[in-house]
């Protein structure tokens, strides 16, 4: 899975592509967290539009939901729009917005709809 984080008016942009890879969400945190502009509680705009997850299995998705709570502390009560395209990558975010439950403290919107995410995060 390849990924770009941009920070643009204070929230954090990452755009992935290609195939979803567990290990790789890590990655993608710890680009958002070293990041000199992060702060507990920041916006984050994950853009899931390019990206296939059909190989991802529920047990990955545990684990990426593993993983991302081991970052709770740093993430905070912030807030995480992510951008989806497909009926599979909906339904697997879903999912792991299911798994994560309890462990994670940002709250969590998930669409087709880019502009809805933007006004979510925004408000």
């Amino acid at each position: 899975m390849e990924y770009v984080l941009s920070y643009v008016d204070g929230i954090f942009e990452v755009r992935t592509a290609g195939e979803g890879c567990t290990p790789d969400f890590a990655g993608i945190i710890e680009s958002i967290i070293m990041h000199p502009e992060w702060h507990s509680g920041g916006r984050v705009f994950i853009d899931h539009s390019y990206i296939n997850f059909a190989s991802l299995s529920a047990d990955d998705i545990r684990d990426i939901s593993i993983i991302c709570a081991r970052y709770r502390r740093e993430l905070g009560h912030g807030k995480c729009a992510i951008l989806v395209s497909g009926d599979v990558e909906f339904g697997k975010t879903r999912m792991w917005e299911s798994t994560i439950e309890g462990n994670w403290d940002m709250q969590v919107k998930v669409s087709r709809d880019r502009e809805i995410l933007f006004s979510w995060l925004k408000n």
